[in-house]
């Protein structure tokens, strides 16, 4: 009986790490799309009066993109996984063996 419960805490342990996992992937995709909008200072004009984003922006934009790659990498391990690379398109695994979101 002992085992049984020390599973079902395991398991719940689990579950609430994916969801944080999930959670803190779900922010850095919303924080990379709020973030694709150049920022007051981003733009220095061109000689034809036009105008072109700057290193600034690709900078702060790199920074993102790392945060959403990092925070797959995280609920993969989350998950079970490795935290390595996955192929593009794949999905991972949800804890038990069920697939995770799509």
């Amino acid at each position: 009986m002992k085992r049984l419960e020390t599973d079902r805490l395991q398991r719940d342990a689990i579950g609430s790490h994916v969801s944080a996992a999930e959670k803190a992937l779900a922010d850095a995709q919303a924080a990379l799309a709020a973030g694709k909008e150049p920022r007051e200072g981003e733009r220095i004009g061109t000689a034809k009066g036009g105008s072109r984003l700057n290193e600034a922006y690709f900078e702060r934009m790199k920074a993102l993109e790392s945060a959403v790659e990092n925070a797959r990498r995280n609920l993969d391990v989350a998950r079970g996984g490795t935290g390595g690379p996955a192929p593009v398109g794949a999905s991972s695994p949800g804890p038990l063996g069920n697939p995770g979101p799509k």
